[in-house]
């Protein structure tokens, strides 16, 4: 078979016994607790600008992100609060960039970082959204 039949071939096979390889790769798992991890560890400190997407895309290196953390003491550069866990799993705080330059500015909590992401896309109508706040608030104040 040519490589690009093998993968068509591959892709195909993936596709109709997807149920049968959650099940085996679940039980290889159960089967071999920690091998896994071992091996992912070992290989990390090989490839310290493979070892993660966030490393490869922000080219920061474990020790840089470890730097960055330290210095912001583990808090979101934001609202100076720790990562939420999510679904009962402690999550690493996000790496906030600028999307032109690419430049690290910082690491954010998941809400810091969605909201910070929505305001960038949408700044005129969050500028909107914070005068009728500021508008209701000064309203409010004048009732009272």
């Amino acid at each position: 078979m040519t490589s690009q039949k093998e993968r068509e071939y591959q892709r195909k096979w993936r596709l109709e016994n997807a149920e049968y390889r959650r099940e085996y790769q679940k039980q290889w798992r159960e089967n071999n607790k920690g091998k896994q991890s071992k091996y992912y560890k070992t290989w990390k400190l090989k490839n310290p600008w493979k070892a993660g997407a966030r490393y490869r895309k922000h080219k920061l290196s474990e020790a840089q992100f470890k730097e960055l953390k330290e210095s912001q003491k583990g808090l979101c550069a934001i609202c100076q609060k720790p990562q939420v866990a999510r679904k009962g799993k402690s999550r690493e705080l996000a790496i906030d960039h600028d999307h032109r330059t690419g430049r690290v500015r910082g690491l954010l909590c998941d809400p810091c970082n969605l909201l910070l992401g929505y305001v960038e896309n949408h700044l005129e109508r969050f500028q909107r959204l914070v005068m009728g706040f500021e508008k209701y608030l000064n309203n409010s104040k004048l009732g009272t």
